[in-house]
């Protein structure tokens, strides 16, 4: 089974930090962490503007001002090195998902605020042209694609079954598994538009978006709550 995606993470940048130990003049921790960050904001560059067959480290190189090896020394090839700009974007996803938090300690609350947060993500035209990417390489790509697609992140799974849970504990929720929950949550909110995007049928305003939303979460309730 291929190591979810916190734990490739973890293995990426270990691996990045004890390469990093061996070069001459070791940059500091935050050196080190901005260089990371210019590498792979020029390969997200990069891929997205020439798929993942078109893309060269010698230009993530040139964007990035370092040399070929340093990208190498880091992440091995272009796969690993989509693959971590990947799951930085899920990272990012996971970030937003944990800082949500509700004053009012509603759980039904905090699940609209963090499925809301979910589709906004899953919409936005970085998550949609790297899910492309999957799709039109999913030969090339094919273990990547079975462990990310649907994308689904992990910690963000994590954190709407803790709050189905709770609301289900609350009352204010119908006792069904969780995932079973979740699923029917994140289809009702997120295929939809996900698919459009993808297929290039409709570009979401924010208007649409919430307007999306506002019908969606209701539906919802209307199988979910008691």
């Amino acid at each position: 089974m291929p190591p979810a995606p916190s734990s490739r993470i973890s293995q990426i940048a270990s691996g990045a930090d004890a390469l990093s130990a061996r070069r001459t003049g070791r940059p500091s921790a935050s050196e080190a962490d901005a260089l990371n960050q210019e590498i792979l904001s020029a390969a997200l560059r990069e891929f997205l503007d020439r798929g993942f067959s078109g893309a060269s480290i010698a230009r993530i190189a040139k964007g990035a001002n370092v040399a070929r090896m340093a990208i190498y020394r880091r992440y091995g090839g272009k796969q690993a090195l989509f693959e971590t700009v990947l799951f930085e974007q899920i990272r990012q996803l996971e970030a937003l998902a944990s800082a949500i938090r509700n004053d009012a300690g509603d759980p039904l609350t905090e699940l609209r605020v963090t499925a809301r947060a979910y589709l906004e993500f899953m919409i936005s035209p970085t998550a949609v042209d790297l899910q492309r990417i999957l799709i039109a390489e999913g030969s090339r790509l094919s273990t990547l694609s079975q462990q990310v697609a649907p994308p689904l992140p992990q910690l963000l799974g994590e954190r709407l079954d803790q709050l189905i849970g709770h609301a289900q504990q609350a009352g204010q929720l119908i006792e069904m598994p969780g995932a079973l929950l979740r699923e029917i949550l994140l289809r009702l909110i997120a295929e939809g538009p996900r698919w459009e995007m993808l297929m290039g049928q409709k570009a979401w305003t924010a208007d649409d978006i919430e307007q999306h939303f506002q019908k969606m979460w209701p539906m919802f309730l209307k199988i979910a709550a008691v």
